[in-house]
């Protein structure tokens, strides 16, 4: 059987590297807290990050599909989530390396992504508030047509209290109706 040894050196790296992994774990719990108190502000809601998260799984995928970053950010947080978790509740997870560099980037970029607006909630906010092109034409047609509705009631209107004279029009053409009654006396006259 092979005994390893490990040297004072090689102890004193290992050392190094948990009390390293300390470090980066302090500042992704900072930056967790941080990040999760700015989700609180933003949505008035006592979840935080978990509640951004679930306003995200809320949203069609007809309105997040737009956004690049969607998928990648919500993976992100759901991750953040977990490390922090881990960290808080589980026994020994302090130091072990459970947290990366990458994570504590990415909660540090996602909190400068929602102070500047440009997170994916806010991103889809935006595009549910802009008027689109479609929707303008849309009104400007319905509009037009409403106009026309509306100028074809007034004409029957005026023409329907139009006070009448005494000799009738001779301009003026008999409806349609009239007409086809007439056509029908004179088929049965014969």
């Amino acid at each position: 059987m092979k005994t390893l040894r490990i040297s004072h050196r090689n102890n004193i790296r290992i050392s190094e590297n948990r009390m390293e992994n300390y470090s980066l774990d302090i500042q992704f719990q900072e930056a967790y807290k941080s990040l999760d108190a700015l989700c609180k502000d933003c949505y008035s809601n006592e979840k935080g990050i978990s509640e951004y998260i679930r306003l995200m799984e809320a949203v069609p995928f007809c309105a997040s599909r737009n956004i690049p970053s969607w998928e990648y950010d919500l993976k992100m947080l759901k991750h953040a989530r977990y490390i922090r978790n881990e960290l808080a509740h589980e026994v020994g997870t302090w130091g072990s390396g459970l947290c990366k560099e990458m994570d504590l980037e990415f909660m540090l970029q996602f909190h400068d992504k929602m102070l500047n607006c440009t997170d994916p909630l806010s991103v889809v906010r935006k595009f549910q508030t802009q008027p689109r092109p479609h929707r303008i034409a849309d009104s400007a047609i319905s509009t037009n047509q409403k106009d026309k509705k509306s100028s074809t009631a007034t004409k029957k209107y005026e023409s329907e209290n139009r006070p009448s004279s005494t000799k009738p029009d001779a301009s003026a053409k008999p409806s349609l109706w009239k007409r086809f009654i007439r056509t029908i006396k004179t088929i049965f006259r014969r």
